[in-house]
């Protein structure tokens, strides 16, 4: 299970074993890390942050690897959801001025409007 908590200062993403009880902190800085969507796979975890100055979609791991920014924009984005297969992120940005779902490669190429004024994207 993954989750976000200020228990160390400030919002940093942690890992819960449900066997045990233990938990492991993913990511440590001085900025807001939120929202964790982790894939099938149960290894790449997309997440929210805002090291950059507004809140975009970051590509990390259970196995802390260097968070990777996917989005890139001026805007504020959040919100990501994997597809079952991997391939795809939906997220919510206000980039054309109101809330609305993208999708994106998982590497963050190719992000796509799906137009109205929608939020919280679930495969």
């Amino acid at each position: 299970m993954l989750f976000s908590s200020n228990r160390d200062g400030n919002f940093d993403l942690y890992s819960l074993n449900p066997n045990n009880q233990s938990t492991t902190r993913l990511t440590s800085n001085t900025t807001q890390d939120i929202q964790p969507a982790l894939a099938s796979d149960s290894v790449q975890v997309a997440y929210v942050s805002n090291q950059d100055g507004n809140n975009e979609i970051y590509l990390g791991g259970l196995d802390r690897r260097v968070p990777l920014n996917l989005t890139s924009h001026a805007a504020d984005d959040q919100q990501p959801a994997w597809s079952a297969d991997e391939n795809w992120i939906a997220f919510t940005s206000n980039r054309d001025g109101n809330p609305e779902i993208y999708t994106m490669n998982e590497n963050g190429a190719a992000p796509t409007n799906i137009p109205s004024q929608d939020r919280q994207p679930d495969w």
